[in-house]
């Protein structure tokens, strides 16, 4: 395998580490991922569950990639989201 690899992004052909380009937050982006709050992705393309408020708002957000389970969880008040914990790998 070479150290390097040649990666297309935003139109513009970048030759990259492929260590860091696979560590980065730029790789989750690029994978249409989100990171964990330990920096790790999270493989939001799987499928999510979610739990909900008694006013319909969202509670919690759960995704897993059959190894590992990862959950979102909203705080809301006069109806409107006042936190968000990020993704929390359980």
């Amino acid at each position: 395998m070479p150290d390097t690899v040649d990666i297309q992004y935003a139109g513009r052909r970048l030759r990259a580490d492929l260590v860091t380009f696979v560590a980065s937050a730029e790789a989750a982006r690029l994978f249409n991922s989100q990171l964990d709050t330990d920096g790790n992705m999270v493989p939001v393309w799987k499928a999510h569950t979610f739990t909900y408020y008694g006013a319909g708002q969202v509670h919690s957000d759960t995704v897993s990639d059959g190894t590992s389970t990862w959950v979102r969880i909203f705080g809301y008040e006069n109806g409107q989201q006042i936190s968000d914990s990020g993704w929390v790998k359980q």
